[in-house]
């Protein structure tokens, strides 16, 4: 019986319900999620774990799970905590190097986007990096931190927080702080400003993939398929109108994303059985079917419509597969 792959995921919070979301449009709908942290599929030997997020990359990496999604800053933050870690800048390589092991990225997913970055109370006379020297600053990413100081030649005394980061300049326990960022409401709320980035984050796949076995590999490429065709349909939308032939390449061109589209003539007369091989070219006009792979906005509709577009459907897409 063949093993099945096993994928670890976030149990709870945003990046699970969008996971989630994910994988029910694979195929893999999650159900009893509060009463089972364990999940199997018939259709496909794949075997869903549901962890802590923080856990994700140290359980990958031991090889207990083949494959995670979890974010970017957790990945980052597990490889920083070795003395032994390199990033590789190769785009071949794709991957975090730890103890000898690689944590390839598979994709990334576009969801839970932030950024970890520095902030201080808004009354601060903040300059630059330096005005952190000798400093204290609270956060939940100590090895991330540390490792972003050190680059910048600043030092600094790092006040491992597990919650809570923003309240501790506050309680007089930290000067400043280091943590994740989406909307910058809670530093406001905080009356904290955010005053450097140390990096951007969003929700990616990460497997050992020097690890697998040849079945497991087949299984894990087989997986990402589904995942990339889905992603691909969430940022593309399937464009049909009617056309005015001779301004066919201005149309064209305003479709975002737009590559070798379905170009099919307008029939004119009454579309029966009986009279079918006798219908003729419209030449005047044309059908295009396009694959925006890009936001198609109102704006976009509007220009179409112009320059003599009409009947213009856009329409979702559930699956792209190349």
């Amino acid at each position: 019986m063949l093993e099945p792959l096993k994928l670890t995921i976030q149990k709870s919070g945003r990046l699970f319900n969008q996971t989630a979301d994910i994988l029910k449009k694979c195929s893999f709908h999650l159900e009893y999620v509060d009463r089972s942290f364990r999940h199997v599929f018939k259709d496909f030997p794949l075997e869903i774990l549901l962890v802590r997020d923080d856990d994700i990359p140290s359980l990958v990496h031991r090889g207990a799970c083949d494959v995670g999604i979890v974010g970017l800053n957790e990945v980052k933050e597990f490889a920083a905590s070795f003395t032994d870690f390199t990033e590789s800048n190769q785009p071949e390589q794709n991957c975090q190097q730890t103890q000898g092991h690689r944590l390839h990225y598979e994709c990334h997913l576009g969801f839970s986007r932030c950024r970890l970055s520095l902030a201080v109370p808004v009354e601060a006379e903040y300059h630059d990096l330096k005005w952190f020297s000798q400093k204290k600053i609270a956060t939940s990413y100590p090895a991330c931190l540390e490792e972003f100081m050190a680059k910048q030649g600043v030092e600094i005394q790092v006040v491992p927080i597990s919650g809570s980061v923003e309240t501790m300049p506050a309680m007089g326990v930290a000067d400043g702080i280091c943590d994740l960022v989406a909307t910058g409401s809670s530093l406001v709320q905080h009356k904290l400003k955010e005053v450097a980035t140390v990096f951007h984050s969003e929700a990616v796949m990460v497997s050992a993939r020097e690890q697998l076995d040849p079945e497991k590999l087949k299984l894990l490429d087989l997986f990402c398929g589904r995942v990339k065709g889905v992603l691909k349909a969430q940022s593309s939308k399937y464009v049909m109108m009617n056309a005015p032939r001779v301004k066919l390449n201005r149309i064209m061109k305003l479709i975002p994303g737009l590559r070798k589209p379905t170009v099919m003539p307008l029939y004119s007369g009454e579309l029966t059985f009986s009279d079918i091989h006798e219908l003729k070219n419209t030449d005047d006009y044309v059908a295009v079917h396009a694959v925006a792979t890009e936001p198609v906005f109102w704006s976009t509709i509007e220009a179409l419509k112009n320059l003599g577009a009409s009947s213009i459907l856009v329409v979702p897409i559930e699956k792209i597969i190349d």
